[in-house]
Parts: C-alpha cells; structure tokens; sequence
C-alpha cells in the first residue's frame, strides 16, 4: 500500500500554486476610482460652503441682535 506523503509547513499544492497564480494574472481593480474621490471631494466642498454660509448668517444674525439691543439701550438713556 502506498504512503501519503506529509506536506511540509510552507509547501503548497500544485492546485493552490495555480489558483494563486490565476489570480495573480488578473488585471488589477481598484475598489476606488478617481471618479469616485473627485465626487467625494465635490460633495465635501459643497458641504463646507454650506456650513460657512450658515455659520456667517448665524454671526451676522448674532451682530445685529447686539447692535440693536445697544441702540435700545442708548435710545432710553
């Protein structure tokens, strides 16, 4: 009867020398495109002029409160 031989530590099958080498030939498809990162900085863009916007208006709105409770307070001295 014939023996089994042990596979070494480190050696691999023919089958997965080749399955891993049938990968290896496969062109390379990078999950991310350029097209994908200049959307994500298009949409970031747009969110931070957004924010400024709103943040300018919530001063502005902010100014105008203090300047017109000054003119009140001057107005009854």
């Amino acid at each position: 009867m014939g023996r089994k031989k042990k596979k070494a530590e480190g050696e691999m099958t023919e089958e997965e020398y080749e399955a891993m080498r049938q990968r290896a030939l496969q062109p390379f498809k990078p999950s991310i495109t350029d097209e994908d990162i200049i959307k994500f900085e298009e949409e970031v863009r747009e969110r931070s002029l957004k924010n400024m916007k709103k943040l300018k208006d919530e001063i502005n709105a902010y100014d105008k409160e203090k300047i017109q409770e000054r003119n009140g307070f001057i107005y009854h001295l």
